[in-house]
């Protein structure tokens, strides 16, 4: 997905699936392909998962005859709100082969106050 960034430059934003798994919890696989670990960051703030980075061009685009250019290249930030069932700061992530998953666990339900 290629959405313009504030000046109107288009930036790339990953795809993502986020699903609930037996309702116990949430599972967000993020698509990086060919993006190394270390231009990747998560940042948690509240209910909020941001994920940023930077995919950098395989190749120089200058003395080359373009006939498609589809894979984005560049900075990029997706934010993800996490339903409030969802505990984020109990979050796991892993990243293997260019896939993000990120576990985030159930909230325990509180002990009923009398």
């Amino acid at each position: 997905m290629i959405s313009p960034d504030l000046e109107g430059r288009p930036r790339w934003v990953p795809h993502v699936d986020m699903v609930a798994k037996n309702g116990d919890e949430l599972i967000i696989k993020v698509d990086l392909a060919s993006l190394k670990r270390e231009n990747l960051d998560l940042i948690v703030e509240g209910n909020h998962l941001t994920i940023a980075g930077h995919r950098p061009s395989d190749e120089p685009v200058h003395d080359c005859e373009h006939f498609v250019t589809e894979i984005p290249f560049g900075r990029f930030e997706r934010t993800i709100e996490i339903p409030a069932a969802f505990d984020l700061s109990a979050a796991s992530a892993n990243y293997t082969n260019g896939m993000l998953r990120v576990c985030v666990p159930r909230r325990k339900p509180e002990p009923p106050r009398w």
